[in-house]
């Protein structure tokens, strides 16, 4: 009795300690779930939205605020003093127009951030951070002056300038006239994301290169296609070859409403998705032989051809009624559809195409297991479209969808199985075109072989002619004297691009004065070196009319001989010209005289180095009027300094890791760098091989250092 008393004294014992335990936890818990949203509330009791990351994410509802039944052109004051409401009070004001205030906290290490509108036409924004109040015109896409990229702004993609820790407001205006009604609900128009704005800019370029990418495919495939139907009558060639061509129409209008703000009926997608469909459907009924094989099946593709003629007919009537209409003015009585647009629902009109589409994948497989070899590939090309409508039905309905994964994932399904399906269906007439395949290979390969030959002589001819051609070249180029021309130290670098180029260089003397010019002509090349040839014959003559001690004279007389040369027609500009830079030195008179056409000289005295700027304007490539002035820069030789003169072909040349020029700065550093001025211009090209590393060479290089001899010194 005993032990049974103790037994069931254990056991309420027992029961007491596990109630006593449960209340514990519940209180524990309700203590963390009251805790936890008291935090939550006492955090975003302002609805601050903190951006705590460069990724892209979309802007939840919860943190817009709403003013309704106001114009576009408010103040940020009057906007900042206005009554908001937490919800839209009325759809029509997705036609008539309201504000959506956002107050956002910048978190990341990033200040400029981006604002993005998915599918605005009319749009403003006002904003201010802590240093600057911005507001920005209203922007609309039937305006003439609409432009798509400017500095704050990509399409209706705004920059918005923010410090981190700043909060900042903003004000984003949204209105839909003429009415887009495909958009008229929340999280429709006036969807919201933001992220980085380089990535903004980054993903819009990538978008409009998609479109191109898919007009250029559809284009290519559907005149392919169409050709086999002219070339074998056989319409299943003629159906695919429509279809692609009619599925240029959205790509066509994406790109133009968003580069050049050129407004579509949006009714005509609705047309364009039932003409497909039509299409499809009658592609299906030839290819698989339906009326043939199977009669039953292929009435029931007729009927479902006459309702989409039907639909077309709906959609066109619905296209009339845009933009004037009443359906296209009062939201409050044709309210947005959930199942899409148009008298028929344009979601409910894709339902018989996606059946078809299944059932034609069944008949394709079924006609492939009784051993039909080209069913095998029409199966896979018949299951393909099968992803491509449920993913086009994703789009519809997640258009507005949270974040950029999805959206990724659909696109990147589409674009695959649409290469896949225009594969299969190559594969499925691959058997029939390959004997006339293996004939045209043949003929080919003769001719291939042919051309080779001849082309191989031809260029053993052309390299002989090239290298004569850089042998007369080098022949011209004058060869320096130091003493007889004054050089106390003279170094350079002259590398054409190819085996001939057309940058050169020139000296003669006259007197007390010598004069060394460095010029770069049009082009590379034979083209270049043979306006070399004309230019240094040129510069012989000039030498003989012309005072050596002034090259603004130098400069205007070879521009004068240039154009009666070359023949330049009154106001015909042409492709033949030269910018280059004329030193005239005396050592007696103790002084250099510059002038540049588009060429600039440098000079170092005790390691700093100046810039004679030569005029913006080149020789030759048209016939102006003489004399022609240019201006003179004179430089003193009594503090024996050390000059430098190039061509742009050193500084434009692209390289290193990011991919820039090369740019003047780095031949600067190297000329501060030491004294001498033949370890100079060596540092200066071992720097510019490095920097180049395997990029293609753009241009000719020429780079001339030179002191004058300082006659007062040498006695």
């Amino acid at each position: 009795m005993n032990k049974y008393r103790l037994l069931l004294e254990i056991k309420n014992y027992f029961f007491r300690l596990i109630n006593c335990i449960n209340k514990i936890i519940f209180f524990i818990i309700l203590f963390l779930l009251y805790g936890n949203n008291q935090l939550i509330a006492f955090e975003n009791k302002e609805k601050i939205y903190l951006v705590t990351s460069g990724d892209q994410k979309s802007i939840p509802r919860e943190y817009y605020s709403f003013l309704e039944g106001v114009k576009y052109d408010l103040s940020y004051k009057e906007l900042a003093e206005a009554s908001w409401s937490s919800k839209l009070k009325t759809s029509q004001s997705f036609y008539d127009g309201y504000w959506v205030r956002l107050k956002v906290k910048n978190k990341t290490k990033e200040d400029k951030l981006g604002l993005i509108h998915r599918w605005n036409f009319e749009k403003r924004i006002v904003y201010k951070n802590t240093d600057k109040e911005y507001s920005f015109p209203l922007v609309r896409s039937v305006y003439n002056e609409y432009i798509h990229k400017s500095e704050d702004r990509i399409w209706y993609n705004y920059k918005i300038i923010m410090p981190k820790d700043d909060l900042v407001e903003i004000y984003s205006y949204f209105r839909s006239q003429p009415l887009d009604r495909n958009q008229i609900f929340e999280g429709g128009l006036d969807w919201m994301a933001i992220g980085l704005w380089q990535d903004i800019e980054f993903n819009e370029v990538m978008r409009l290169l998609g479109y191109v990418v898919m007009i250029s495919m559809l284009i290519c495939f559907g005149l392919y296609f169409l050709f086999y139907f002219v070339v074998s009558k056989e319409r299943s060639y003629l159906w695919i070859s429509i279809t692609l061509l009619v599925g240029l129409y959205p790509f066509i209008t994406w790109i133009l409403s968003s580069t050049f703000g050129v407004r579509f009926n949006y009714i005509y997608g609705a047309i364009g998705l039932s003409i497909m469909s039509i299409v499809l459907i009658k592609f299906f009924q030839n290819l698989l032989s339906f009326k043939q094989i199977f009669p039953k099946t292929y009435n029931i593709y007729e009927i479902v051809v006459k309702f989409y003629i039907l639909c077309a007919l709906f959609y066109f009537y619905d296209s009339l009624q845009y933009p004037n209409t009443e359906l296209y003015k009062n939201i409050i009585k044709y309210p947005h559809h959930p199942w899409g647009v148009g008298t028929i629902p344009m979601n409910v009109a894709l339902i018989p195409v996606g059946i078809i589409l299944v059932s034609a994948v069944c008949i394709s497989y079924l006609l492939w297991r009784r051993g039909d070899r080209v069913a095998k590939f029409l199966f896979f090309a018949f299951l393909v479209p099968v992803v491509i409508f449920p993913t086009a039905f994703i789009d519809m309905w997640f258009l507005f969808e949270t974040g950029y994964t999805l959206k990724v994932i659909k696109d990147a399904i589409q674009v695959f199985a649409f290469l896949l399906i225009l594969i299969m269906l190559g594969m499925a007439l691959a058997q029939k075109l390959n004997n006339i395949k293996q004939i045209a290979i043949d003929q080919l390969e003769e001719k291939v072989l042919s051309r080779t030959r001849a082309l191989t002589e031809a260029n053993q001819l052309i390299t002989k002619s090239v290298d004569s051609a850089s042998m007369i070249q080098n022949a011209i180029l004058p060869k320096f004297d130091h003493q007889e021309h004054g050089f106390d130290e003279l170094k350079y670098l002259w590398m054409p691009r190819d085996v001939v180029g057309g940058d050169f260089y020139w000296v003669g003397k006259k007197g007390n004065w010598t004069c060394l010019m460095v010029a770069d002509c049009t082009g590379h090349g034979i083209p270049g070196a043979f306006m070399t040839l004309i230019s240094t014959t040129l510069l012989n003559r000039v030498k003989e009319i012309v005072d050596l001690s002034k090259p603004d004279q130098i400069l205007d007389s070879l521009d004068f001989l240039l154009e009666e040369t070359l023949k330049f027609d009154e106001n015909t500009g042409t492709e033949f010209g030269l910018d280059g830079g004329v030193c005239c030195f005396s050592q007696k008179d103790e002084i250099l005289r510059f002038a540049g056409a588009k060429m600039n000289l440098y000079y170092k005295i005790e390691n700093k180095i100046c810039e004679l700027k030569g005029n913006k304007k080149s020789l030759g490539y048209v016939t102006k009027p003489h004399p022609q002035t240019f201006n003179i820069h004179d430089v003193s030789l009594k503090n024996n300094p050390t000059f430098y003169m190039f061509s742009d072909g050193i500084t434009d040349q692209i390289g290193g890791p990011k991919k820039i020029m090369y740019g003047k700065k780095r031949i600067f550093r190297k000329i501060t760098e030491t004294e001498s001025l033949d370890l100079t211009i060596q540092n200066i090209s071992q720097d510019f091989d490095q920097y180049q590393g395997e990029n293609k060479r753009r241009d000719d290089i020429s780079l001339f250092g030179f002191r004058v001899n300082n006659l007062m010194q040498t006695a």
